[in-house]
């Protein structure tokens, strides 16, 4: 079963902008002892975003603008992604 094994979503994403005025995403480390990494999506609502991989719990010198969504996903030790993107949009 797909969705047994794979990661909750994350929790608590945020997005702080610094005074050089890019934005750095942040979330809670999973509790899950089986997450090892996590899917970063970003840029355009539609249209074509960038994904990185991470193994820290945050992002920075992230190039957004109003509008632009940061998306996450942990990622297990067996590369199964989690079942739901966790979402913030820039104000």
């Amino acid at each position: 079963m797909y969705l047994a094994s794979t990661p909750s979503p994350v929790k608590n994403l945020k997005l702080t902008q610094t005074q050089a005025g890019v934005y750095e995403a942040s979330w809670d480390a999973s509790p899950e002892k089986s997450v090892r990494s996590y899917v970063v999506s970003f840029g355009p609502e539609k249209g074509q975003r960038k994904e990185v991989k991470v193994t820290a719990s945050k992002l920075g010198a992230l190039g957004l603008k109003a509008g632009d969504v940061v998306m996450v996903k942990a990622v297990n030790a067996r590369g199964y992604q989690g079942w739901d993107w966790t979402k913030v949009t820039v104000n």
